[in-house]
């Protein structure tokens, strides 16, 4: 069972290898695997925003009509002046206005505002002098090219120089590509996550339509500002990455070799740069109120316990082929 389980997990580090070497053969046109995910689904979620809006606005009709009924009898029943009943109504008038100017306004605004924050994101990346573009496969091929820019130091080694260096070297190799694969997936999960949840969610916009029913629609303002902030702060990071890959990279010149010390410094600074990947984002995003939906941090917990849940449901199975295996062997006994 535990060789098995080894051959598993080989196997999955097989093809997740083979993955990230399509991904950085084909990233320089502009075709990388982690680019691609992303274009199947922006397009696969095209129209959803204008779906979700048409259902938005059948919500609210129901809503508006009973809430102003609602209004209107709780006016008349008050038996108030008629300069209170003008002054309700007009309130309410303005209300409902108002809800409908929300409505009405929704599809353009919806992805203006995520557009604003990214530009926002990407203003301040380039008064660093680096122009960000929200690329999963290019962050990968960063890391790759910081890998390739160490292991060029080793090409005019002897072997006994080779083994020398070969742990220091390959081990920060490893630690940059991983950090570099966990700051392209945190921007990859919130790339679909604004494709997904904003535009699938925007019905929530019809719940506007009544006071009971109004902070579902509030709760679906906050994620929008959350998914925003998430992509403001995944940009900052993917910036600041482009700049700090620039200057590793330029540590390391081939046929020279480095000090081993460079070699774990730029793995220990790239794996703090992981780290700010996988928790800044979804930190900020809490601090204006509501929690990101999905971040990989997120879709990491959710991949164990789903693993757990498998893990244990093949060992209720096992269980259970036991005991019928049991069952079955008595069974024959007695008919002995």
């Amino acid at each position: 069972m535990r060789r098995r389980g080894v051959g598993t997990r080989a196997l999955l580090y097989v093809v997740a290898f083979v993955l990230v070497a399509q991904d950085m053969a084909t990233a320089a046109n502009g075709n990388g695997v982690l680019d691609q995910v992303n274009v199947d689904f922006k397009a696969a979620t095209n129209g959803w925003l204008d779906a979700a809006m048409q259902i938005a606005r059948t919500i609210f009709v129901t809503l508006i009509g009973a809430e102003v009924s609602y209004a209107l009898i709780q006016i008349f029943l008050q038996k108030r002046s008629l300069d209170d009943f003008i002054s309700g109504l007009t309130l309410k008038i303005i209300a409902v206005g108002a809800a409908v100017s929300v409505l009405s306004l929704a599809p353009t605004f919806i992805p203006g505002l995520l557009d604003d924050f990214m530009r926002i994101g990407s203003q301040i990346s380039a008064s660093g002098g680096h122009v960000v573009t929200l690329s999963p496969s290019q962050v990968m091929g960063q890391g790759w090219d910081i890998a390739g820019a160490m292991n060029d130091t080793t090409e005019n080694l002897n072997w006994l120089e080779f083994a020398k260096a070969a742990i220091p070297v390959e081990f920060s190799q490893l630690l940059v590509i991983i950090s570099y694969s966990v700051v392209a997936g945190s921007l990859l999960l919130t790339l679909i996550e604004s494709y997904v949840v904003v535009a699938g969610g925007a019905f929530l916009l019809g719940f506007i339509g009544s006071r009971w029913t109004t902070p579902w629609a509030e709760r679906y303002f906050a994620m929008l500002i959350a998914v925003a902030v998430k992509l403001t702060v995944i940009m900052l990071i993917v910036g600041l990455g482009d700049s700090l890959s620039t200057k590793w990279i330029s540590l390391f010149k081939p046929g020279a070799i480095n000090d081993f010390v460079d070699y774990f410094a730029v793995a220990g600074d790239a794996l703090v740069y992981c780290l700010i990947a996988w928790n800044a984002p979804r930190f900020v995003a809490g601090m204006v109120g509501a929690s990101p939906v999905m971040s990989f941090a997120g879709a990491y917990a959710s991949a164990r316990d789903a693993g757990g849940q498998v893990a244990g449901a093949a060992r209720g199975a096992a269980h259970v082929g036991n005991s019928v295996q049991g069952a079955i062997e008595r069974a024959a006994s007695f008919s002995k």
